[in-house]
């Protein structure tokens, strides 16, 4: 079926964060800017361009931290939210936040 017949496929881990913000009613259009990073002792999902998840109410970020945690479950470390660099921006504008997902290996 797919997502022809309306119908979306969350696979991994950038599934489940792509499903939690779904969930959560937050806007996706920066979603396939999703990065992971694995280390030996976590693994690290990194969302760019996510200022609106970073100026969202509280109520509206700790129902994406419940969606987040019920998702990864034991795996789930924490959630942070960190300045984007400079150059990912064009001249004159401010810099961003981008979203950072801990989780165990």
């Amino acid at each position: 079926m797919g997502i022809m017949a309306g119908q979306t496929s969350y696979k991994g881990d950038k599934g489940k964060l792509r499903k939690a913000l779904r969930e959560a009613g937050q806007d996706v259009m920066n979603m396939d800017i999703i990065y992971n990073d694995k280390r030996k002792t976590f693994r690290r999902l990194k969302m760019e361009y996510a200022s609106h998840i970073f100026n969202a109410t509280q109520a509206q970020q700790r129902k994406l931290e419940r969606l987040l945690k019920e998702a990864f479950g034991e795996r789930w470390i924490t959630a942070y939210f960190i300045q984007e660099s400079q150059w990912n921006w064009p001249p004159g504008k401010s810099t961003g936040k981008s979203l950072c997902i801990k989780l165990k290996v």
